[in-house]
């Protein structure tokens, strides 16, 4: 699930969660490997809402929900927030005002889990992410010159880029708030998927469905991180 994704979080609507059941599906070959699964027929919607989580433990793909609020918070050009040094600010400023939030309101005890290095299968995604970020680096510069605002921010929301120093920096926030962090061996949501299914949280919290196939079987929260999207989801 994603706890952090609607600019109202008291909103009940599109809150689900995932539970799985026994089912076949089929994948797409291609050379000879197994490279899509078919996830619809084994996935379970059920409309709950953030009151229903009172209480439980969530383990957060910590990665994921940096990374919106670098995309998310920003000027009306697609400026990121920044302090009075120019440093980028946005991951911290969602960080600590959400977070606290579902904790003070919904009582809701976060467990945040932070990528570490990718695997090698994921190599050739992240070369085409970048190359999309590049691009879209240029549509945004090229649009903040001309002064179209509206497209300048869509444009901003693809070039956001998550480093190692911002990760290290809500790592910090978070001590001083008294929220723990785990720092995963590779992806954040498999380790995620792990608490949960050893019962040390009550279930994951991603927008990514990989957390189904690293064994967040029973439940799995999620809110999608598309907004014009009626079907959101919660991490």
């Amino acid at each position: 699930m994603d706890l952090f994704d609607a600019d109202r979080l008291d909103d009940p609507r599109g809150i689900f969660l995932i539970r799985t059941r026994a089912a076949k599906v089929n994948g797409r070959r291609w050379c000879g490997r197994l490279v899509g699964v078919l996830l619809t027929p084994i996935a379970v919607r059920h409309p709950t809402t953030l009151e229903a989580l009172h209480g439980r433990t969530i383990a957060i793909d910590g990665n994921l929900e940096l990374y919106q609020f670098l995309s998310i918070m920003r000027t009306r050009d697609g400026t990121p927030l920044q302090d009075s040094q120019g440093r980028i600010t946005s991951h911290l400023n969602g960080l600590v005002f959400r977070t606290t939030r579902l904790i003070a309101d919904y009582e809701i005890h976060p467990v945040f889990v932070f990528d570490g290095p990718p695997p090698e299968l994921k190599w050739a995604e992240i070369r085409k992410r970048r190359e999309v970020r590049e691009k879209s680096q240029r549509e945004y510069q090229a649009a903040v010159a001309s002064g179209d605002t509206a497209t300048a921010w869509s444009k901003a929301v693809m070039t956001s880029r998550l480093t190692r120093p911002m990760v290290d920096e809500a790592k910090t926030l978070l001590g001083l708030l008294g929220i723990p962090w785990i720092q995963a061996p590779s992806e954040g949501e498999a380790q995620a998927a792990f608490l949960a299914r050893r019962g040390d949280a009550w279930a994951a919290g991603s927008k990514d469905y990989d957390s189904l196939l690293f064994g967040a079987l029973d439940p799995f929260l999620r809110r999608s991180s598309i907004w014009r999207r009626t079907s959101r989801t919660l991490a």
